[in-house]
């Protein structure tokens, strides 16, 4: 059994092969193994879950390999790899899955009505992917009736895996949310990958990710040229992107002047209007993210809220909007910031962020 400053020394022995994540480390062993350890992201002096990937095809524990790589590296949950029969219960790991060419390996989704990414969406229509319940309370008899071997899941903080703690099944703990930088989260697609056999594939991919993040970096606006704020109130409270988040990073990298770029949260802020009103009164474009039957138009946004009217961007006409509930935005973005950081670039001629006439 090893101790507290053990397991800390053989978590830190990890020679970490990833470039931009902080919350995953992966390192390449013998026999076509993989080391995955996903960092706590409330308790930095802890892990969520330490994976041993172990390739059906190549990978062997005999001769006591386990014990060997335990003793060096601390505890690991061993998976037997590919992955075939998952469970997801994230929108956007069906996206992925799909550009990775392993979508078939998903036999239930959670939460399948927010699926919006049409591949995904027509499987589940055509029942080649079954409706497993609430994310948050997984149907037990569906993922048990389609032989799940594995089941996705968002940690959150101080929660349990709740039900599906007793299932046969491997718990895969998706913290890529909780990365800060856009690149860091999207790089999580080389643990994935691995855990379904397309490990060359995501490494692929990433790299076309983050060669064509930086390339249209490059291209940025000159610097804080256009001032931007961002986001809707919620009931009384406007939750706008900390200045260290993942989209105030990306507000930073696509040449904008972000209205709360100088804050250093990672996560949301919130605000009231009033605050909103008395820092962004003057900015010069407005994105806003919404769900509504049809697009909303202008005068249609602006009759909502009289304070709307008092923004310079809503007088000038310069507000863009993203309608989520026509758009597979949450789908694909996670994974593709690159294509998301093109949008942002030129607002009002891609396919997400178009301006409200």
């Amino acid at each position: 059994m090893l101790s507290c400053t053990e397991k800390k020394a053989a978590q830190d022995s990890i020679h970490s092969e990833t470039r931009h994540a902080t919350l995953l480390k992966m390192q390449s062993l013998d026999n076509g193994m993989t080391l995955c350890r996903i960092a706590n992201p409330w308790k930095a002096e802890e892990s969520l879950a330490q994976y041993l990937l172990l390739p059906e095809t190549e990978g062997t524990l005999e001769g006591g390999i386990l014990d060997k790589i335990e003793s060096q590296y601390g505890k690991c949950i061993v998976v037997s790899t590919p992955l075939r029969r998952m469970a997801l219960t994230s929108s956007c790991h069906g996206y992925l899955l799909s550009q990775l060419g392993a979508l078939d390996n998903v036999a239930v989704y959670c939460d399948a009505e927010y699926v919006e990414y049409a591949v995904t969406k027509e499987k589940i229509a055509n029942n080649r992917i079954i409706n497993g319940g609430s994310s948050l309370s997984p149907n037990i008899e569906t993922i048990l009736s389609q032989r799940c071997d594995a089941i996705w899941i968002s940690p959150f903080e101080n929660a349990t895996a709740g039900n599906i703690a007793v299932l046969p099944l491997t718990i895969i703990n998706c913290a890529d949310y909780m990365e800060n930088s856009p690149l860091g989260r999207a790089e999580w697609m080389r643990f994935y990958g691995r855990l379904v056999g397309k490990g060359a594939e995501a490494d692929s991919l990433f790299s076309i990710v983050e060669t064509r993040y930086f390339a249209i970096k490059e291209k940025a606006l000159p610097a804080d040229s256009v001032t931007l704020f961002a986001e809707l109130p919620y009931q009384a409270t406007w939750y706008v992107p900390g200045g260290n988040s993942t989209m105030g990073i990306m507000y930073r990298d696509a040449g904008y002047r972000y209205v709360w770029a100088d804050d250093d949260h990672s996560g949301s802020l919130a605000l009231s209007a009033e605050i909103v009103l008395e820092n962004a009164q003057d900015a010069d474009c407005w994105i806003i993210k919404y769900m509504a039957e049809e697009d909303y138009e202008l005068e249609e946004l602006l009759s909502q809220n009289d304070i709307y009217r008092q923004f310079k961007a809503a007088q000038t006409g310069n507000v863009f909007g993203c309608n989520t509930n026509h758009s597979d935005f949450y789908d694909v973005m996670p994974f593709r910031p690159d294509s998301l950081l093109h949008e942002l670039q030129n607002l009002g001629n891609g396919s997400y962020f178009k301006r409200l006439k």
